[in-house]
């Protein structure tokens, strides 16, 4: 068994909602621009205290980055 530590932000949202009198002049009743990511930070100390299993840490697949942008609008 091996000891390791890590620090991971798995999802992050943000949004802003575009103020109704901005939108309105276009014709348009509501908008949101929204980005969204998933495992964007991660930080690992594989080898705590020192020790190193070579076996465990040179064969594993890294974490998958998402991320995602968009636009949301209402008529």
């Amino acid at each position: 068994m091996v000891r390791a530590t890590s620090f991971n932000v798995t999802s992050l949202n943000l949004s802003y909602t575009i103020p109704t009198t901005w939108v309105n002049k276009v014709g348009i009743a509501s908008a949101r621009v929204y980005a969204v990511a998933t495992n964007p930070i991660q930080f690992i100390n594989p080898f705590p205290d020192g020790y190193r299993d070579l076996a465990t840490s040179l064969y594993t697949y890294p974490t998958l980055k998402t991320w995602s942008f968009g636009l949301n609008i209402g008529f």
